[in-house]
Formats: structure tokens, C-alpha cells, sequence
């Protein structure tokens, strides 16, 4: 498991072509408010796990 905040960075570079394309392709097919919801809810998710892991 990576241990410092610069390992989880380098992890997250390294698979964010594969999340950005299927994130865009899920975001692509919804509703404009639901693309929305959904994006703060991703970036919350994100934040929180960011946080637990500080």
C-alpha cells in the first residue's frame, strides 16, 4: 500500500487517464444536473478518502 501523500498522488497520476475517460463517458450519458450531482458527489467521495488517509 502507498504510504505517503506523494505515493497516493503518483498512484492517482498514473490511473487518472483511464478514470477521467470513464467518468467523462458516464458524465456524458446523464442529465445535466445529475452529470453535476454526481461530479460533487465523486469529488467528496475523493476528499474524504484524501482525508482518512492524511
Amino acid at each position: 500500500m502507498p504510504r505517503t501523500s506523494r505515493d497516493i498522488y503518483m498512484l492517482l497520476l498514473a490511473h487518472m487517464p483511464l478514470l477521467a475517460a470513464s467518468i467523462r463517458r458516464m458524465l456524458w450519458n446523464m442529465p445535466a444536473s445529475y452529470a453535476i450531482g454526481g461530479t460533487l458527489v465523486l469529488i467528496t467521495i475523493a476528499a474524504l478518502f484524501a482525508a482518512s488517509r492524511w
